[in-house]
């Protein structure tokens, strides 16, 4: 299997080029129960009609395609740009912005949310979840350069929580890998602030981390997509962040735009060359 991928791999390279002109789109996505898929999916209202030309594990995966690939073009969130060798086209002329997700013009922006089980929550999660939803906590989504989430269009619509009641112990966050690494700054930060506190921030995808919190095996579920109505079932959540999923190619292309519908296009496969857009 690893060797019909690497041929996969090399074969799509080969045929986009790792420099020089432009020819051929190489659509890169994430894999199959990704959150950033699942929402970018959703609000590009292309369920179903994808047609992408490689599939990359993680968030890391994308970048590192579209980094290697002069062709390629793909999607990952703001937030994890910085130092690579990609850039964000704007959309329809409007680049991604705190005030432009607040005011719901950039399309793509996506709320990040911790999910917890009502019957199962305990006291230890509850404090955590305070915490990061307190001015703490946004302080730290602020200062990772993510919008806080207590105004505007995405203001929390999760479910009420009562803070818990607790002097210490292990608390387990687990899901999206796209979530994970401001899950991580903020569980350092608290860690630092309660010392008593263990909190283990588990990178599996959120399809795995909502599993995990429905089934008890995490105190906390990761999400970068809305949950669906079964998860909701037993899942309450808060969102905690606001990001947008940037549409990404790679730093030598000169692409500076593109309109939502040309999105839709090449995504769906119905415009392979870049051509079409110079």
């Amino acid at each position: 299997m690893k060797k019909i991928f690497l041929g996969l791999c090399l074969a799509f390279l080969a045929a986009c080029g790792t420099g020089g002109e432009l020819e051929e789109i190489l659509v890169v996505s994430r894999e199959a129960g990704s959150g950033a898929r699942g929402a970018f999916e959703e609000m590009a209202e292309i369920q179903d009609e994808v047609a992408y030309g490689l599939i990359a594990q993680g968030s890391n995966g994308v970048l590192t395609t579209v980094e290697q690939n002069i062709g390629a073009i793909g999607y990952v969130t703001y937030g994890l740009l910085s130092g690579r060798g990609v850039r964000a086209v704007s959309i329809d002329g409007v680049p991604f912005s705190g005030a432009a997700a607040l005011d719901g013009i950039y399309p793509f922006a996506i709320g990040f949310h911790m999910a917890f089980n009502y019957s199962e929550v305990s006291d230890e999660a509850r404090t955590f979840l305070e915490w990061v939803m307190n001015s703490d906590g946004q302080a730290i989504v602020s200062a990772e350069e993510y919008v806080p989430t207590q105004t505007g269009a995405f203001a929390n619509t999760g479910s009420p929580l009562n803070g818990g009641n607790s002097n210490g112990g292990t608390i387990i966050v687990a899901g999206s890998t796209t979530v994970a690494p401001i899950a991580q700054e903020l569980a350092d930060a608290f860690m630092e602030a309660h010392p008593s506190y263990i909190v283990e921030v588990q990178s599996m995808g959120t399809g795995a981390g909502m599993t995990a919190a429905i089934e008890g095996t995490a105190d906390v579920g990761l999400a970068s997509r809305n949950l669906n109505e079964a998860e909701l079932e037993t899942l309450g959540f808060v969102t905690f962040a606001i990001d947008g999923l940037a549409i990404i190619v790679n730093e030598d292309n000169e692409l500076s735009n593109l309109t939502f519908e040309q999105v839709q296009t090449i995504f769906r496969g119905e415009v392979t060359e870049w051509s079409e857009f110079q």
